[in-house]
C-alpha cells in the first residue's frame, strides 16, 4: 500500500507536480503502517523537509477506512493543527482513491461564547475599554452576526486580550446543556462535528484533559473514541502531560493544606504536614542540584505520607 503512494508512478508522483520520491518519507510511511497494524508503539524522529505530515497520515488513514475506525492527530500548537485540517487533509482527500471525512477541535477558550459575549453587550456602557478595546469590542459584535464557527483564528485581526477574555468560552463557567445558548454554541457544534469524523486533529491540553477524564470513569466525554492516536510535536508533549497528571508541590500549597487541617480541628495532622514541609523544602533549598535528572535525588516519601493522612 506504501508503495502505491509514494513510489515511482505513485498515487503523490501522479496527482501533485512538486512530489519528489524520498527514501525517508517511504520508511517513515512504512514503519507507522506496520505499528498500527501490529498496534504498538512507535517513536520516530526524522528531518525537516522529509514529509512527515503524508508519512503519518496517509497509512493512518488507509486504516481507518479499512477498519471503519477513527484516528486522533496531536500537536502542541494551533498553527500546525490548521495547516493538517487546512492544507494536508484537503491535498491528500484529492489524491486518496476513498472519501475520508475529518474535523478540528480546539480547547474551548478559542471560542467565541454566547452567554458571556449576551452579557458583555450588555454591560458595555459600564465596561473599562480603552479606545483600541473598545473599537476591537465594536468588531467583534459585527463578526458574531456572520461567524459559523465562533473560532478565534477566523477573526481578521488579534483582538485585546482584555476584549476576548470577556467573550470567550471559559470551561470553569460554562454550564453545558443548560445554557439558554446550547444549541448554538459554537464550541459545542466544533464537538458534534468529531462524532462523524474519521480524522480528529486537536492539541494536546484538550487530549491529555480528554485522557484524565477517562481516568475518572467518565468515559469518552471530550473525544470520541480511536484507534490511533499521533502525537506530532512529541518533545512538547511530555511537559504538557505533566501539568495534567503529575503533583506540584510548593510551600504554599502546603500552608494552604495546614490552615484546612487547623481548620478541621486535625491538628496532629496540619503539625506533620508543617514539619515534613519545612523538611523537604529545606533539602531543596541547600540541594546544588538545579535540575532533576535520576529519580532519588531528595526523598519526598514523609511528605507524601503527611499529605495522604491529610486526604
Amino acid at each position: 500500500m506504501i508503495e502505491s503512494y509514494f513510489g515511482p508512478g505513485g498515487l503523490l508522483e501522479q496527482k501533485s507536480r512538486d512530489y519528489e520520491i524520498r527514501a525517508g518519507q517511504i520508511e517513515m510511511a512504512q514503519a507507522v503502517d506496520r505499528a498500527i497494524t501490529e498496534k504498538r508503539h512507535l517513536s520516530i524522529e526524522a528531518p525537516c523537509g522529509i514529509g512527515k505530515t503524508y508519512a503519518y497520515l496517509i497509512p493512518a488513514i488507509e486504516h481507518a477506512i479499512a477498519t471503519d475506525s477513527r484516528v486522533v492527530v496531536c500537536t502542541a500548537n494551533i498553527a500546525l493543527q490548521e495547516q493538517i485540517v487546512e492544507k494536508d487533509l484537503p491535498g491528500l482527500a484529492k489524491i486518496m482513491p476513498k472519501k475520508f471525512t475529518w474535523a478540528l477541535i480546539k480547547g474551548i477558550n478559542n471560542y467565541l461564547c454566547l452567554d458571556r459575549f449576551d452579557e458583555a453587550s450588555k454591560e458595555l456602557m459600564h465596561a473599562t475599554f480603552d479606545r483600541k478595546e473598545l473599537r476591537h469590542f465594536q468588531k467583534i459584535q459585527e463578526w458574531a452576526e456572520e461567524t459559523k464557527s465562533g473560532d478565534l483564528s477566523d477573526l481578521d485581526f488579534d483582538p485585546e486580550d482584555a476584549v476576548w477574555h470577556r467573550v470567550n468560552g471559559v470551561s470553569e463557567l460554562c454550564n453545558g446543556s443548560q445554557c439558554r445558548f446550547y444549541e448554538d454554541c459554537f464550541a459545542m457544534d466544533a464537538r458534534r462535528r468529531l462524532r462523524g469524523a474519521q480524522v480528529i486533529v486537536t492539541n494536546y491540553h484538550l487530549f491529555f484533559a480528554h485522557l484524565r477524564v477517562k481516568a475518572f470513569g467518565a468515559g469518552d466525554v471530550i473525544l470520541p473514541s480511536a484507534s490511533t492516536v499521533i502525537c506530532d510535536e512529541a518533545h512538547d508533549m511530555a511537559d504538557i502531560a505533566r501539568d495534567f497528571f503529575g503533583m506540584r508541590l510548593t510551600p504554599f500549597s502546603i500552608t494552604m493544606l495546614v490552615r484546612g487541617a487547623n481548620h478541621l480541628k486535625r491538628g496532629g495532622i496540619a503539625e506533620r504536614l508543617r514539619l515534613a514541609s519545612r523538611t523537604f523544602f529545606g533539602r531543596v533549598r541547600d540541594s546544588d542540584a538545579r535540575r532533576l535528572r535520576k529519580p532519588g535525588w531528595i526523598n519526598p516519601d514523609e511528605l507524601l505520607r503527611a499529605i495522604g493522612e491529610y486526604q
